[in-house]
């Protein structure tokens, strides 16, 4: 019997050992389920906390203390007045759309001038517009000359029809008050102090494409004067040549919110403030000031109901599609060459 007992009893100490081990770790388990069970599920503005900044959300807390800074993430804009609704007849694409002369290292080569326009290119953000491969680039090149504008002279100038000799002073879905006025939103240029650096006698040709994005507003005309104003006070001896507004296409539409709030009639010809006006004061303009030429480089583009043929419009039908650039760069410089 001793030694049955000797035998069997570390047996079942050992098997208590781990029955005791068993319950131990169920305990555990079971404690544990308890515990995620009482917890709550990950919400969604938790998720959103770890997007990326990039992608318009806040990284972090949501507390008083981020409370100071939350505009800087915001994803809407606030809600636009009346005023803005009449301008931006083009999208904005990005803050950093100036096309300015830099301070680059001079080139002994090419000078000063050429390089910082060479400069200036780099900062354009659009494609390149890629031409057909047998075009002539020199048989459209206006040399040392300005061009000044909105996004129509900057997709001029990602052709690479604009000669490295002249400077390109643009951007996209601005017009001639933006070179005045400063407000709310980030399409003031200044662009004047850039001009009065220039040399009264840089440039043999200005070339000036404004109107568009300020369509319907009264003073539109009357800052576009201005404009050319100040510009022919820095260079009084240069031609400068407007150039007519072209119309939009038929199918155009502009939209806010989702509904339409003009239409190809309203910016071509309905109302006080129409391209069909705008053209007619700055032509009249260019008559009454010397050396101020009014050039039409689109007439090939507009049908005989006065809109942007379809054809010849891109998918949106306010600019010229890309296969046509080439066309309109040949009407402004024959226009040019031949005053």
């Amino acid at each position: 019997m001793k030694k049955l007992i000797k035998y069997i009893m570390p047996t079942i100490i050992l098997l208590s050992s781990a029955f005791c081990l068993f319950l131990i770790i169920e305990y555990g388990a079971i404690k544990g389920r308890e515990i995620r069970a009482g917890m709550p599920d990950k919400t969604e503005s938790q998720s959103a906390a770890n997007v990326h900044p990039e992608a318009g959300t806040a990284t972090g807390t949501t507390g008083d203390e981020n409370e100071k800074g939350s505009g800087d993430n915001r994803i809407e804009e606030g809600p636009k007045t009346e005023d803005q609704d009449e301008r931006q007849v083009e999208e904005q694409e990005t803050p950093e759309t100036q096309v300015m002369p830099g301070k680059p290292e001079n080139d002994p080569e090419k000078g000063e001038d050429v390089a910082a326009s060479e400069a200036a290119m780099g900062e354009l953000e659009y494609e390149d517009i890629v031409l057909a491969e047998d075009t002539k680039y020199e048989d459209y090149y206006l040399y040392n000359f300005l061009y000044i504008g909105d996004s129509f002279i900057r997709r001029l100038a990602k052709s690479g029809i604009i000669h490295d000799s002249c400077e390109v002073l643009a951007k996209s879905g601005t017009a001639p008050r933006d070179w005045y006025v400063e407000g709310d939103n980030d399409r003031f240029v200044d662009y004047l102090e850039t001009v009065r650096g220039f040399d009264s006698n840089r440039f043999d040709g200005i070339i000036i494409n404004y109107g568009i994005n300020d369509i319907k507003m009264k003073e539109n005309t009357e800052y576009s004067k201005r404009l050319v104003s100040d510009i022919r006070k820095q260079f009084p001896k240069t031609p400068i040549f407007i150039l007519k507004v072209m119309p939009v296409a038929e199918h155009f539409e502009l939209k806010r919110g989702g509904k339409v709030i003009s239409t190809s009639d309203d910016i071509n010809r309905l109302g006080a403030n129409n391209v069909e006006n705008y053209n007619k004061v700055m032509e009249e303009y260019a008559r009454q000031n010397a050396n101020v030429w009014f050039v039409d480089a689109g007439k090939d583009f507009v049908d005989e109901k006065g809109y942007l043929k379809q054809e010849m419009a891109d998918e949106r039908g306010l600019h010229i599609a890309d296969e046509y650039i080439l066309k309109w760069c040949e009407n402004i410089f024959n226009a040019v060459t031949r005053i």
